[in-house]
Parts: C-alpha cells; structure tokens; sequence
C-alpha cells in the first residue's frame, strides 16, 4: 500500500515534469527548427506510433502474467512468462526491420508531393531512428513489465522524472547547433537507452530473476499470444483513432496545418497523461482481487474511487482551460495557433468520459475481456477516418477534432458503458451518479471562474496567473468540501507523505 501511495504520488509529479517539460520544449523546438519542421517531426511520429504499439502488446501481456505468477509466488511461473517474453521479442525485432524497409517506401510515396526533397531525406533517416529506437524498447520491455509487477513504483517514476528533466536542456544545446528535425529523434534515441540501461541493471540487482534461455510452455504461450492480440488490436486502433487525423491533414494540407493541429492534440494528450496516473499503479491489485470470490464486487468499488479522484482533477482542467485557455495558447506558442484552443476542447470534453474512467481497461485485461474494446474501438477508428475525410475538406483541422470527439462520445460514452454494466457487471448506473453529484457540488467554482474573467479581463502574463491562482484557490476548497471521508482521509495522508 505504502509502494502504490509513493507511486501515485510520483506519477502525479512525473506528470507534472512532463507536462512542463512538453510546453517548454515546443517553443523551444519552434525557434530553433520552425513551423514547417516540427510539422514534419509530426507526421513522422505520428506514422512511428503505429508501429510502437506492437511494444505496447507485449510489454502488457509480459505484465498481465508475470503479475499473476508474482500473486502466486511462482519463482518458476516467473522465469516462464519471461523467458516466452523475451523470445516473442525477438521474433517482434526481425518484424520490425521488415516493415521498416515497408514504412521506408510506403511515406516516399504518399508525401513526395506534399514534402519537399530535403525534407523527404530527413524524414526517411527518422524513420530509421525511431524504429531503431523501438526495437531497444521492445527488448527491455520484460524488465519493465517485471518491475511494475513487484511495484516497485518509486524506481520508475524516478528515472523517468529525471530523464524529462534533462530533455529541455539538451534540446536547446543541440538545436542550436544543429535546428533539424532529426536531432529531437536523435536525442530521444540517447535518453530511451538510458533509461532501458538502467532498468536492466535494476531487475539485475534487485529482482534477481534468471530468465531460462530455452522453455517449453505452449499453453502458456497461446494465452499470451491471443492476449497481447487483443491489445494489439485495440492499440492499433487508439493509433488509427487519435494519429491518422495528422497524416490525414499531412496530405491534404500543409505541413503548418499538422504543426497547429499538433498543438491542440499535445493539449488533450497531456490532459489525458494527468487523468489516468491514478490507475497506473493499480494492475497488480487488481490482479490480486480477481482471484477472490467477490472480485468483481471488489473491482466496481475500486473503479469508482479512482474514477472519483480522477474526476476532481479533470474537471479542473477542462473548466479551467475552458476559461483561460486562449490566454494560455498566447502565451506558450503564439498568435498563430488560436486555432489549437478550439481543436483541443473539442476533443477533450468528450474524451473526460474515457479518461475517467480507465481502470476500466486494466479491468477488462484481468478478467479477459479485453477483446471487445478492441472491436469497438476499432469500428469507431474507421468511422473516425471516414467523417475525418469529410469534416477536414470543409473545417481543416477543426473538422478532424470534432470527428475525432463525436466518435469518442458514442464509442467511451455510450457502447463501452454499457458493456461495464451488462457484460463486467460494473456498477455503472453508481459511478455515473457519484460523478453527476460531485459536478454539480462543483458548479460554484464554474461560476467563479466565469466571474474572475469578468473583473479581469486586461490580458497579461501576470493577470493570467493571478486569475488561474484565484480560481484553484476556489476550486480546492470546494472539492474539499465536496469529497467523501475516504478521500479527505487520502488527502491528509499524502500531505502527511509529502511533508515527510
């Protein structure tokens, strides 16, 4: 218990360094490299991150198991699912390579008329790089999977924190010297390295498994396969879902098009990073609460209280950015990105309902139900490419975010509810209840919000600070007064954690 408070504790500030560390590197990146480049940078890493979920599948599957062998105490079951891990990896490796040399000829042929020849080579050597780059990822992920399982949270939270840290300062070294594209991969690649280095040497160390080089488990092997499979196709359809409006409006548009699109979807992306820290560290509990009799009972009430502490935060940020999120566009990027304001809200309103409620889905991969989101996630991607298509040649880049929300709305808000409550036996009709009561407790600070923007309505950097400190200020002590006993008792504890 101790191990998750610190975990939660440090996600929550890993968070925060890398939502700082986010908005500082884009102006950073912008001054040295320009619009035009980092719409490039874009439409890379926006194509990469359909290969990197073949990473993500794994590394979930390696944890689902490996957490179920740790519940048991199963040294054996452990060297097992790490040993068929690592062979999948490498299997996974030689894949890559492959649909590198893919990747390579399909991006020559679908942007040789958008990008121009400098750009095009750029743009093939960082594919390259990424690539090479999850390759490293993909052969470290059972160490990560291993550590998370015996949470050994404050370890990872730490190094990660420290690596966001260092990234800003090498950005502005090296860009100064070098203002390309590449050299943003190229330092991504270096940091990634690091940080696999050193969880390597921390499984070493301290988790002290002997991975067997040649084991025989094909049950076990099936399990994971069909597993990861539903993972991989729900990842490729979350990559479908949230990066093909880039490469969309990359051949359509310009590459500035992505670059202001880009800004809105950052906004969204670290909303989501804020929304689902609290169920980061809740994989290994939940595996340990599926094996008990009343385990969905168990689940359904840990749903809700995360989903109710997550709420009191995302709430915040969506009223808030609602409020004084034009102001803050200004001052981070620019005039010429007013635009990402209106693409960013547009998505996250809608996307509160998914975020919310994440443990969700680490629900659905304990009790091996994770193949219907990957369904309807993947029907909702199509839809979501089909009206992007449509909406983008009339609306631009507004049109591909209120595609992107509308189908989030129908998929997170309605089809996925409704199979937590008929199918997992979830106490959604309770959930949604307790996040309807907590909303209108907290109409007060809306409305105070509002008022601030009244009175104060000269803009400048130090009245956009004073109004976001006035409205927090509000906002706290209405949650406060909101909050059940079990949560004001978390909040004294972590005070308590904090201070000492």
């Amino acid at each position: 218990m101790k191990e998750r408070i610190k975990g939660v504790t440090l996600s929550y500030i890993y968070m925060a360094t890398h939502i700082f560390v986010s908005f500082i590197s884009v102006p950073i990146i912008l001054k040295f490299v320009g619009e035009e480049e980092y719409g490039v940078y874009q439409i890379v890493g926006a194509l990469i991150s359909y290969v990197a979920i073949f990473e993500t599948s794994i590394s979930g599957g390696t944890l689902k198991y490996f957490s179920q062998a740790v519940a048991k105490k199963s040294q054996q079951d452990m060297k097992i699912v790490l040993s068929i891990s690592r062979k999948i990896n490498r299997y996974l490796s030689f894949a890559l390579v492959l649909i590198c040399v893919l990747f390579l000829t399909l991006f020559k042929f679908f942007y040789e008329e958008s990008l121009l020849h400098s750009q095009m080579n750029e743009s093939l050597i960082m594919i390259i790089l990424l690539f090479l780059n999850l390759i490293f990822s993909l052969s470290n992920s059972i160490y990560l999977a291993a550590i998370t399982s015996y949470e050994k949270f404050t370890f990872l939270r730490l190094i990660l924190i420290v690596s966001k840290l260092i990234q800003p300062l090498m950005y502005s070294f090296f860009l100064k010297i070098f203002p390309y594209a590449v050299t943003i991969v190229v330092i991504q690649l270096c940091i990634n390295l690091i940080l696999c280095l050193f969880r390597y040497l921390y499984f070493k160390k301290h988790i002290r498994i002997t991975i067997p080089r040649k084991i025989s488990n094909p049950t076990l092997l099936r399990s994971m396969l069909f597993f990861s499979t539903s993972i991989l196709l729900s990842s490729i359809a979350d990559q479908i879902f949230w990066k093909t409006d880039q490469l969309i409006l990359g051949s359509m548009f310009s590459p500035t098009i992505v670059a202001v699109y880009s800004i809105g979807s950052q906004i969204y992306y670290n909303y989501m990073l804020i929304g689902i820290q609290a169920s980061t560290v809740f994989y290994p509990e939940l595996s340990r609460l599926n094996q008990k009799s009343d385990g969905i009972q168990l689940m359904s009430n840990l749903f809700i209280k995360v989903g109710r502490i997550s709420y009191y935060l995302l709430f915040s940020i969506v009223i808030g950015f609602m409020l004084f999120g034009k102001e803050f566009i200004h001052i981070w990027v620019g005039s010429n990105f007013e635009e990402s304001y209106y693409i960013a809200l547009i998505v996250m309103i809608p996307f509160t309902i998914d975020i919310v409620q994440h443990i969700g889905l680490n629900i659905l991969q304990v009790i091996n139900k994770y193949s219907f989101r990957a369904k309807i996630y993947l029907f909702s991607a199509i839809l979501n490419i089909l009206s992007t298509l449509v909406l983008s040649k009339y609306m631009g880049a507004l049109g591909a975010a209120l595609s992107t929300g509308i189908t989030m709305l129908i998929t997170s808000g309605f089809i996925l509810n409704w199979y937590y409550y008929s199918i997992v036996k979830l106490d959604i009709i309770r959930f949604w209840k307790e996040i309807i009561f907590i909303t209108i407790r907290l109409i007060p600070s809306v409305l105070v919000g509002f008022f601030i923007n009244l009175i104060i309505d000269e803009f400048s950097l130090f009245n956009f600070i004073l109004k976001l400190v006035l409205f927090l200020s509000f906002y706290l002590i209405n949650c406060y007064l909101t909050m059940n006993d079990y949560e004001k008792k978390l909040i004294i504890n972590l005070v308590g954690f904090v201070k000492r």
